[in-house]
């Protein structure tokens, strides 16, 4: 008999164990219970054995102790953690090493098996359950848990105290043939958790952890105490900060398990209480090998920054400051940047940004938060440009950078300012994208630029739904395929209304579903030409394909605008795509009407023609060959606004620019050996031609073409 699962995950199986075990208890006293239960767990221990496929057995142990003090024991490796300092011991070579504790910045209860206990806290894990309802009793509850929707193991709990017991895992993979784990919570010794490295061992100098230390000045070179230090971070990092003493002095520690600093990197200094002033530098790796841009240009990507510039020396003296001197881990002549001191932040002038918040009657929205979502600057002819992301408050990075007071009114300053101002002329360009978001109104997001210093909002409140189908006229429905939300904006391009809406995914019956701010101009926008959204969304559900995949067909992209009505606030759109149908059959021969084999033949959509085909399209799927009678057969070509191929060389609007020069190596990725090297010989024998073909108005199903070529 099949056990009956109910799909479970976080708080939502506490929920489902009170009813099943019919607890006698008040629903909220059952709840603070178990919660309390969770927080008086000091002290966690776990021994896990491991079976091999060979019948050998691994054992794997674990403490944990006030949160703040780990111990774990692997078969040749021993980690201990005190809190205050961490000691790794290396079994196998016999060597330990001491360096700082990893508490003040991790959570040791997500580290290793701790991380199960969360999942019945009703704290959000990658970690889900399914109850195992007959294998479970008064006195024990009985669980099958995935991990990231992999399979993780079977888990005993106790029902009272929500703790797991007991874990069994089968077959794990190939190197694992069984595994099991046994919990307790018994009283642990702090003697467990001493620093001791064993007697023989080698012990290894003290791990440096990676570290920034300056100076924060004025403009007249006086010291600038309690100044917020902040480097950015990524969408997923908070990036780092500190704080200047009385004599202006910082040092930023980061983790002791990150190994070196992160560079290129955006430095800023700023007080809380000055909007008016910033001091901020870039730091770039002097041994680092930088990649070639445009126009003699090199560019560099760091965390949450991108810098480009020609000449180094140029852009480090036009900002005030020093990038101090970076330190390198000494290590086989490593690269890596270990610390950076003497680094020299000056205060300048800030670029302060003001504006008012208010809703679509005219109101004003008060405790709106403001953040900047991305900034870059451009200057000296756009020869230096420096890209930022995630500039908050580092103190509460997850919170908005400034709020809007009782009037909608908002300050926003402490942002870099350009070397030289932006203006209309002078090859300067500073650009600012920020984000407004209050609880019951749409997120909107909204650019602008060093001319302009003032940034109003308009927020929507409530919502529109707006449902549908997406299938094609074979019937076919378009599972996968993302259905995006666009707000086309004024002729005015920096007055563009951009709302953080969540795109929706076509379902297996073809359906979506959105939920939409009622704005004029607003558009359903399909990329249906976009491999890689496809690929990402099968992913996201745990499914792997390629993008050579037969499922995917490529369709031309679609916009469907929304007509709103008065008072009408639900909406159902049947969208039908046209699957490509037309087939193109191309003769070429020379100009003594001889037939050309191996010429490539290149489908596109002329940009000056408007929209049409993807590259990826063009050159995944439509790029052909011609065959020992000239002839070459393109199956599946789209009724394009636009259509051309292109003969005996890439299309321009395929190649980046700067990369004219580099056109054989720069497509190798998309193109197969023989497509490459029929290219090359080509090029050099024959001129390239560039054919349009008139597919927009045609009901025809089938085109032939004859192209003659003349030798170069």
């Amino acid at each position: 008999m099949n056990s009956r699962k109910s799909q479970l995950a976080s708080i939502a199986v506490l929920v489902s164990i009170a009813v099943i075990i019919s607890l006698s208890l008040d629903t909220a006293c059952a709840w603070a219970d178990i919660v309390g239960a969770l927080n008086q767990t000091n002290d966690v221990h776990y021994l896990m054995k491991v079976t091999r496929p060979n019948g050998t057995v691994d054992q794997h142990e674990g403490w944990l102790k006030n949160k703040r003090m780990l111990r774990s024991e692997h078969p040749e490796r021993i980690e201990i953690d005190n809190g205050h300092d961490r000691l790794v011991i290396d079994q196998k070579a016999q060597t330990a090493q001491f360096m700082d504790s990893f508490a003040p910045f991790e959570d040791f209860i997500q580290e290793g098996l701790f991380e199960l206990l969360l999942l019945f806290r009703g704290e959000e894990t990658p970690f889900t359950a399914d109850l195992v309802e007959e294998e479970s009793t008064g006195n024990v509850l009985v669980f099958e848990v995935t991990y990231r929707s992999e399979p993780f193991g079977t888990v005993w709990v106790d029902p009272i105290s929500r703790l797991p017991l007991k874990l069994l895992s089968r077959e794990h993979n190939e190197a694992v043939q069984t595994w099991e784990a046994a919990f307790d919570y018994d009283t642990i010794s702090s003697e467990r958790f001493n620093l001791d490295v064993p007697s023989g061992y080698r012990q290894l100098p003290r791990r440096l952890c990676p570290n920034l230390s300056g100076h924060v000045i004025d403009d007249l070179g006086n010291p600038v105490a309690n100044a917020l230090v902040h480097v950015p971070g990524s969408a997923r990092d908070d990036g780092l900060w500190g704080q200047t003493d009385t004599l202006g002095i910082f040092q930023i520690k980061l983790p002791p398990f990150r190994t070196q600093l992160e560079l290129p990197m955006f430095i800023r200094a700023y007080c809380p209480d000055d909007p008016y002033h910033v001091a901020w530098r870039v730091i770039l790796n002097p041994k680092e090998t930088l990649s070639e841009g445009e126009s003699n240009t090199q560019h560099a990507y760091g965390t949450g920054t991108f810098i480009e510039f020609r000449d180094q020396q140029a852009l480090y003296s036009s900002m005030p400051g020093s990038s101090g001197e970076i330190l390198f881990r000494d290590v086989n002549g490593s690269n890596d940047p270990l610390a950076i001191k003497d680094i020299i932040l000056q205060m300048t002038p800030a670029t302060v940004v003001t504006g008012h918040v208010t809703d679509d009657t005219g109101r004003p929205v008060a405790n709106t938060g403001i953040t900047v979502h991305h900034m870059s600057m451009r200057w000296d002819s756009y020869q230096n440009q420096i890209g930022i992301q995630k500039l908050s408050d580092p103190r509460e990075p997850s919170k908005a950078f400034t709020l809007t007071d009782s009037s909608g009114y908002y300050v926003l300053g402490n942002l870099p300012d350009l070397p030289v101002k932006a203006g209309p002329s002078g090859g300067t360009r500073y650009e600012i994208r920020l984000e407004a978001e209050s609880d019951g109104y749409f997120k909107e997001q909204k650019r602008l630029d060093g001319q302009t210093e003032t940034c109003d909002f308009r927020l929507v409140k409530g919502a529109v739904l707006v449902r549908g189908t997406v299938i094609d006229d074979h019937g076919e429905p378009l599972v996968c395929r993302q259905v995006e939300v666009e707000i086309e904006g004024s002729d005015d391009e920096h007055d563009e209304r951009d709302f953080d809406i969540e795109d929706a995914l076509v379902d297996e019956t073809g359906r979506f579903e959105l939920s939409v701010p009622r704005v004029p101009n607003l558009v359903l926008e399909l990329a249906l030409d976009n491999p890689y959204l496809w690929l990402n969304s099968w992913s996201d559900k745990g499914v792997d394909k390629d993008e050579k995949d037969p499922e995917f067909i490529y369709y031309l992209g679609m916009q469907v605008p929304i007509a709103f009505e008065e008072g009408k606030n639900e909406y159902w759109i049947e969208i039908v795509p046209h699957r490509p149908d037309i087939t193109i059959t191309i003769h070429v021969s020379d100009d003594a009407g001889h037939p050309l084999a191996g010429i490539p033949v290149f489908p596109y959509s002329p940009k000056w023609m408007g929209e049409g085909m993807s590259r990826d399209w063009s050159l995944h799927r439509l790029a052909a060959m011609t065959d020992t009678n000239g002839r070459c057969v393109i199956k599946g070509v789209p009724r394009a606004e636009a259509f051309a191929v292109k003969l005996s060389g890439i299309p321009e609007s395929f190649i980046p620019f700067g990369f004219s020069n580099r056109v054989l190596e720069y497509f190798k990725k998309d193109l197969s050996s023989d497509m490459i090297k029929a290219l090359a010989e080509s090029r050099d024998q024959y001129e390239s031609k560039e054919i349009l073909i008139d597919l927009a108005g045609s009901t025809e199903t089938h085109f032939t073409v004859n192209v003659t070529l003349s030798k170069i």
